[in-house]
């Protein structure tokens, strides 16, 4: 038997025992926050017992759900409850026992959001569909707002929005090939239009780049366009060269190996951003997975805080997306 579904048990039995503390728990705690069946249909109907103001009996509780669930579909019956009233550790803590159950929701509902929000991020591949993406995020991040006030009523405390705690790490982005010949392909068109980086620079930072040689190349036409320096594909090779930059495109750009197409660099750098927004969310999202399965990390804080860190992309999004506008 899982600790999960141990901890949902014995809560049952505990309640079945001392109905008394189904009182202590029903303020924030819900029958869907059980995995089991069962457990779910005994939590559920008493519930209803104690809103009907009827007696919270095994025999109760094994009428209503008789008369209420369709044949068959019962799996709270006379034996199982029995069973869990026998196996129960403690009866008088239940609102411990409720309190597990919850932090067990909890980190089970976090994870079926962020491999929902992690594959729709997937799909999305322009700022139209990172915008309802962002959207998903936001419906979230109140979700998890609403989890943790349910969290701070069990344990009686009076926080509104879950706490920041340790500072987090920085999350790791795995570029894709095709990622980085869009990269490359924005920096080839910002040296041939270097005019154009006072109106990228607003919104695209060194950072956005999976790769790390077009990240640093593109730090050093912003430093290139700040110094109102002179910028050709010769003088970034060569500030490169100064600032121990190394790699395929730097050799490229100063053997003249860089065709020069007629793409708008604001367009490609817009595309850099998309990429890297949309690589933002699924590595929120995948640490969100990882998050709800350690048992040492406060769930809602840390997907809080990291899902509010997520809303500057959006805005940027904006910013691209105006520059862009005809």
């Amino acid at each position: 038997m899982s600790l999960e579904r141990a901890a949902e048990r014995a809560l049952v039995g505990a309640l079945l025992l001392e109905p008394g503390h189904l009182d202590d728990v029903r303020a924030w705690l819900r029958s869907d926050d059980f995995e089991g069946t069962a457990e779910s249909q005994s939590f559920g109907m008493m519930l209803a017992l104690r809103e009907q103001d009827q007696a919270l009996t095994p025999e109760a509780v094994d009428a209503g759900l008789r008369s209420s669930l369709p044949r068959g579909t019962q799996l709270a019956d006379g034996a199982y409850l029995v069973t869990v009233m026998q196996e129960t550790p403690e009866p008088g803590r239940a609102s411990l026992y409720g309190r597990m159950v919850l932090e067990l929701s909890i980190r089970r509902r976090v994870t079926e959001e962020a491999v929902r929000l992690r594959q729709r991020a997937e799909g999305a591949s322009s700022t139209p569909e990172l915008n309802l993406v962002f959207a998903d995020v936001d419906t979230v991040r109140r979700g998890v707002e609403q989890l943790h006030q349910r969290e701070t009523l069990a344990a009686d405390s009076h926080s509104v929005t879950p706490l920041a705690g340790e500072p987090l790490r920085p999350l790791t982005r795995f570029p894709r090939y095709e990622e980085g010949l869009v990269e490359q392909g924005a920096i080839i068109a910002l040296v041939g239009q270097p005019s154009s980086l006072g109106t990228v620079g607003r919104w695209l930072k060194p950072n956005d780049f999976g790769d790390d040689e077009a990240g640093a190349l593109y730090a050093e036409l912003l430093a290139l366009h700040d110094a109102r320096n002179p910028i050709d594909r010769l003088t970034l090779a060569w500030r490169a060269a100064k600032v121990g930059i190394e790699g395929p495109l730097s050799i490229a750009l100063a053997e003249g190996r860089v065709e020069t197409v007629d793409v708008d660099p604001v367009v490609s750098s817009r595309k850099v951003l998309e990429q890297s927004v949309r690589a933002a969310v699924i590595a929120v999202s995948e640490e969100l997975e990882t998050v709800a399965l350690d048992a040492k990390v406060n769930t809602t804080s840390v997907a809080y805080e990291r899902l509010n860190g997520l809303w500057p992309q959006q805005r940027r999004l904006v910013k691209a997306r105006l520059s862009c506008a005809p």
